[in-house]
């Protein structure tokens, strides 16, 4: 599935939930699926720079991104596991040139301040692996 059909697909799972706390009921349901990481990459090297404690593991298979995320807030965790997953399969050439995804989930709204905060550094750490990683320019 390209990035665009994934974005799709996404959108209209998450907006056939009309009722906004069902929405975020639903993301955090989904995302709280994922297992936690290892110990070992909760260290400095995959630890985001912001208040709340994030870790995104990313890799490259075959050409292909790979994210995996852990923080110790739940809910942070839920929300970012669906960004890595929405990402992850792609291209980097693909990602970097997709538009980010976090503000049409629709969650924001429910959000702290310093959570929100840490939510908004994953896209761009997503892309910036990802532009590293271009072989096409």
């Amino acid at each position: 599935m390209s990035i665009a059909e994934n974005r799709s697909t996404l959108i209209t799972e998450i907006e056939r939930i009309r009722d906004p706390h069902h929405r975020f009921a639903h993301v955090i349901a989904r995302g709280s699926k994922r297992l936690p990481v290892e110990a070992g990459y909760k260290c400095a090297e995959f630890r985001l720079n912001c208040d709340s404690d994030i870790w995104l593991i990313p890799e490259i298979v075959k050409g292909r991104c790979y994210f995996r995320i852990d923080a110790d807030s739940m809910i942070i965790r839920s929300i970012a596991s669906l960004i890595c997953e929405f990402y992850s399969g792609h291209t980097p050439a693909d990602i970097v040139a997709c538009a980010p995804i976090l503000d049409q989930l629709g969650v924001n709204a429910h959000l702290a301040h310093n959570p929100m905060t840490g939510l908004d550094l994953i896209e761009p750490a997503i892309r910036e692996f990802a532009q590293l990683q271009r072989t096409d320019v």
